[in-house]
């Protein structure tokens, strides 16, 4: 329905503030565009089931900031968005205190569940439009106001504490709500205030009666306090007898320092007097040794020479010896070789007559020949066996290849199934895989055979038809087991339960070998784009499928392409379709039970499967895999025995060419053996022949080497000459050396007895200063300690002992110390004497005092605290007792003038009805508002509860509440949907009736009624405004025939 703007402009007066002028969708549910402009009174929202009432009285909420769960119908605003469409934005005008500007409040919601605010065209936030709202007193959270359809049910099954605050809400400016909720949050607040001020003032007159007690005690501990103090004035004194005492001690050793200070002065001066004369004798003692080093290392050094020297005359004296020696050894070799030439001929001529008595060598090369061709015919039969038997191998691999692959299908086919259970463990029943178990390993158990879970039984193809199957079925269908007889169901349940196994059976009695049946228009449902039923898109046994039909009638639901979503219209139109499922989404026709001829579709979208994932085939796809695989081995197997049958022949082959392979070498070893002494001698004798000829050379020229070795000699021995002349001048040389160390070694001596002398002198003192030394070093230790220990004697006197800051009480304290004994000995007496006095007197319990001051204080504090909190506790129920005077009076007069109305517009319809108001003292939070209801004169009032009354009757009882709640609201606007569903003729008629009074009377707020059918002949007035919703193609040449303004029996002509 569309108005236009001068319409509303000409309306507008009838308006109060905050009633709804305009509201604009687009893109939002079923609509994609479409304005509504609603009159100032009541209006009546008529329209067939599904064509989008409700859709207004979402867009009310959602538009003024309402939370989506107040319609018991989405969560997410995001659901409200056209399916197909990125975004929705609802427009609403509502009427502002100045009717020239109306108040325009726009929100746009996206997919991502966020919004854009707008507040007369102008970007704000929730906040702000909140904060409008309510200033307008729009109460969409309180069921007098805002009573959606799927809330209805709600309003009626508030308590009656519960009612009274929802009353409280809409009456007025919500003030009596705001002030029950006060008096509840202060009577909280004054309960814990008052038990307070009990406990402190019980727990005060304990601690006085405990305090009272404590008195004659604290007198006498006070005495031995007193004189405590006196001991302790008497102690003070003891650590400043002790500084004075190391003050004179300190003072006597400082003096001894100072004595040895000046002897150790004394012993430095003549300790000087002999290290001049020690230092000249040690520097001529170094010089002399110095010198005497010197010495030493030339000698050393000509030493070395000398030795060098002999040593060298020596090698040449034996090198002499060795060429003497090597002229005797050429004379020697001469004649060794011609001995040598003599021997090697006889050999010779010994080999040769060796090798003339061998007998002729043996020849086989004939039948060695032959063996190697009867060897190379076998290998080539070996060959050709080995070639056959590669390829029955190579036959082996195709098949093998096949059946792995076979079996990596089947082993995924039987995977499959455990993926399945494992995801009813994860999303439906943790403790599936226990039940599976235990029916696996207990089938023997069974009468019948038991499948389950359903989920690992169906084999579906077709992963879109897995999502419809499983989102058809829901998801506790997919985790049961099925049983086809009552004992096996029985055994099962009980032993789930006794296991705590947590899953379901369902036991199936009928013919499981029976056909489901098929549509038999399913050919003609083609031209929709409709391929089949639901039930033909997966294989399962033929029980599960039965389990299947009875309990979703997958039988009757159709499966469609992207076709049938853009024919939806027509086949609600023209066939008895109840559900199609199609990839965009699943299509419901819903057919009114009011008129069967309306019809209305829903579509829900598909989800992604959670169980029936991940397909690996279907029953019969399993069996001829299992086909194949045998017929793979049987090709292995055969492939087997031809190979084993040329594995013998080879072997046997192999026996062969081993023997022909032995006798050949055979034959090879005897020719070789034959050859091989022969051989042996031949080269024997052309060795001997060229030791003969290298013999012969080297006898040659034994002269020529003597005469050069003797030409050697000559000139060794004029290097020994040489050698000898230059080793008697070293001699002469170190002679002179040595006498020249012998006296440097003298002077040395001489030096160092001279050292010695000066330093046994210096020596002694040395030891006398070192003496005086010690003697003043343990003097100032002495006088160190002596110091340390004043000043700590010193500040543990003053910490002991410390001044008193008054200089009274400082000068008091110095008083009664200098009349005590100075003597350590007498004070320590006198101290002594008064502890025996002070331990004489008996106290039984030490800490009286202490506990006595405490307490005092203690009490001191409580009673300051307890008179704030009486006088808290006064305030703030004064306050209470104001608020109450205030609150109480009003809220009877509301009740008492509802009850009126309400007592009246029962009474109207031939009922008994009134209100109570249960009161609780001072208990707020029990304040509570009864609604009390008689439908038939034999009965007694009684409370409105779902137990007692009837869902037509709850309604009736609702609607008249709400008229007499009417008159005391000051609300801008009213929803109600569908309160009338459930009423008889009779109550409707009166209840529409009583509805048009309370609407159309003077100040009432704007009000809305929802309802897809009223009766006819009712009572209607110029203050109704009926807004008929409709939806399908065949609309547009109807609405044409309206204009905006016009009368529901005035037709535009």
């Amino acid at each position: 329905f569309q108005a236009e703007d001068g319409i509303r402009n000409a309306r507008v007066d009838g308006f109060v503030p905050g009633s709804v002028l305009k509201v604009v969708m687009k893109n939002f549910m079923t609509y994609d565009y479409t304005e509504i402009q609603p009159g100032p009174r009541l209006n009546l929202l008529l329209g067939p089931n599904g064509t989008g009432k409700s859709s207004f009285v979402c867009a009310i909420c959602v538009g003024l900031a309402g939370a989506p769960k107040l319609l018991g119908r989405a969560d997410r605003p995001s659901e409200f968005i056209k399916r197909g469409q990125n975004s929705a934005e609802v427009e609403i005008t509502l009427c502002s205190s100045d009717p020239s500007k109306p108040l325009v409040i726009s929100r746009k919601m996206k997919k991502d569940n966020s919004s854009e605010w707008r507040l007369d065209g102008e970007l704000v936030g929730v906040k702000k439009v909140t904060e409008v709202i309510g200033a307008l007193n729009v109460q969409l959270d309180n069921l007098c106001q805002f009573l959606p359809q799927d809330r209805v049910v709600a309003f009626a099954e508030l308590k009656p504490p519960e009612l009274l605050l929802e009353t409280e809400k809409a009456i007025g400016n919500a003030s009596l709500h705001r002030d029950h909720e006060q008096l509840v949050q202060m009577r909280g607040n004054i309960l814990g205030l008052e038990q307070t001020v009990k406990q402190h003032g019980e727990m005060l007159e304990r601690l006085r009666s405990q305090n009272a007690e404590l008195e004659r005690d604290v007198e006498r501990f006070q005495q031995l306090e007193a004189m405590k103090e006196e001991i302790r004035i008497m102690e003070m004194k003891r650590p400043w007898l002790k500084v004075f005492k190391a003050k004179e001690n300190f003072v006597a050793s400082k003096e001894k320092l100072k004595e040895a200070k000046a002897l150790l002065r004394q012993k430095e001066q003549q300790l000087q007097q002999y290290k001049a004369p020690l230092s000249a004798s040690k520097q001529a003692y170094e010089a002399a040794s110095l010198k005497r080093k010197t010495l030493k290392n030339e000698l050393t050094r000509l030493d070395s020479q000398r030795a060098a020297s002999e040593e060298m005359l020596i090698g040449m004296g034996h090198e002499v010896e060795n060429h003497e020696l090597q002229i005797k050894m050429v004379h020697q070799k001469a004649a060794d070789n011609v001995a040598k030439i003599q021997r090697l001929e006889g050999d010779i001529v010994e080999r040769q007559e060796q090798l003339a008595r061998l007998p002729p060598p043996v020849d086989h090369q004939a039948e060695i020949h032959q063996l190697g061709e009867e060897l190379k015919q076998l290998h080539n039969e070996q060959r050709e066996l080995q070639f056959q038997r590669d390829h029955q191998a190579e036959q082996q691999e195709l098949p093998r290849r096949n059946l792995n692959t076979i079996a990596d299908k089947l082993r995924r086919m039987d995977d499959l199934r455990n993926q399945r259970i494992q995801a009813i463990a994860r999303a439906i029943n943790p403790g599936i895989l226990s039940a599976v178990e235990f029916v696996q390993n207990n089938q023997d158990k069974f009468q019948k055979r038991v499948y389950g879970p359903v989920a690992a039984e169906v084999q579906i193809s077709n992963p879109q038809h897995a999502k419809y199957l499983e989102q058809q079925c829901g998801a506790n269908l997919w985790a049961c087991f099925v049983t086809q007889c009552g004992a096996d169901r029985d055994y099962l349940n009980k032993e789930f339960k006794a296991r705590r196994m947590d899953s379901s059976v369902r036991n199936y009695n009928g013919n499981a070998e029976a056909p489901i049946p098929i549509p038999n228009n399913l050919q003609d449902l083609g031209k929709y784009g409709i391929e089949c039923t639901l039930d033909m898109t997966y294989e399962a046994p033929q029980v599960v499928k039965h389990i299947l039909k009875d309990s979703h009638g997958t039988h009757k639901v159709f499966v469609g392409t992207g076709r049938t979503s853009g024919m939806m219209q027509k086949v609600t139109e023209e066939t008895d379709i109840h559900q199609v499922w199609t990839p965009e989404a699943c299509f419901t026709t819903i057919t009114s039970k009011y008129d069967r001829s309306a019809k209305s579709t829903r579509s829900n979208a598909t989800r992604d499967c959670r169980l029936l994932m991940n397909n690996g085939g279907s029953a019969q796809e399993k069996e001829q895999l299992q086909m194949k695989k045998q017929e793979c081995e049987e090709q292995i197997n055969f492939s087997i025995e031809k190979c084993q049958e040329i594995d013998a022949q080879i072997k046997d082959l192999d026996v062969r060419i081993n023997e022909k392979k032995q006798r050949k070498q055979a034959l090879l070893t005897e020719t070789r053996e034959s050859q091989k002494e022969r051989a042996k001698i031949t080269d024997s004798i052309a060795h001997k022949k060229q030791m003969l000829k290298m013999s012969q050379q080297a006898n040659k020229a034994p002269a020529e080497e003597e005469a050069k070795i003797r030409r050697t000699i000559s000139m060794k021995n004029n290097e020994r000459f040489n050698k000898l002349s230059a080793l008697a001048d070293l001699f002469e040389r170190m002679k002179i050396k040595e006498i020249e160390m012998a006296a440097t070694a003298l002077e040395q001596g001489e030096r160092c007895i001279q050292a010695e002398h000066y330093q046994r002198q210096l020596v002694e003192r040395e030891n006398d200063g070192a003496q005086a030394l010690h003697i003043k070093q343990q003097l100032e230790k002495i006088v160190k300690e002596d110091k340390e220990k004043f000043h700590t004697l010193h500040e543990e006197a003053n910490r002991l002992a410390p001044k008193d800051p008054d200089p009274e009480r400082q000068r008091v304290l110095e008083a009664k110390l200098e009349a005590l004994p100075r003597d350590m000995d007498e004070l320590d007496e006198l101290i002594a004497e008064k502890k025996a006095e002070a331990d004489a007197m008996f106290i039984s319990n030490p800490d009286v005092l202490r506990i006595y001051t405490n307490r005092r204080e203690e009490i001191g504090k409580l009673a300051e605290k307890l008179e704030v909190e009486s006088e808290q506790l006064a305030g703030q129920q004064t306050q209470i007792d104001v608020l109450r005077e205030a609150w109480l009076p009003e809220l009877r007069e509301c009740i008492q003038k509802m009850n009126a109305s309400f007592e009246a517009n029962f009474a109207a319809i031939g009922c008994t009805g009134m209100l109570e108001l249960h009161e609780q003292g001072e208990d707020f939070e029990k304040y509570e508002v009864c609604i009390k209801v008689k439908f038939r004169a034999e009965e007694t009032l009684q409370v409105l509860s779902s137990q007692r009354q009837s869902g037509g009757e709850r309604s009736v009882s609702t609607m008249l509440y709400l008229i007499a709640l009417q008159e005391f609201t000051k609300c801008p606007f009213r929803v109600v949907d569908e309160i009338n569903q459930g009423m008889d003729a009779t109550n409707e008629r009166k209840i529409f009736t009583k509805m048009v009074q309370a609407a159309t009377s003077p100040n009432t707020p704007q009000c809305f009624l929802l309802t897809p059918k009223l009766l006819p002949q009712l009572d209607y007035s110029e203050e109704i405004t009926i807004l008929n919703i409709f939806n399908g193609p065949l609309i547009a040449p109807i609405a044409k025939t309206w204009v905006p303004g016009s009368k529901w029996w005035q037709p535009a002509t």
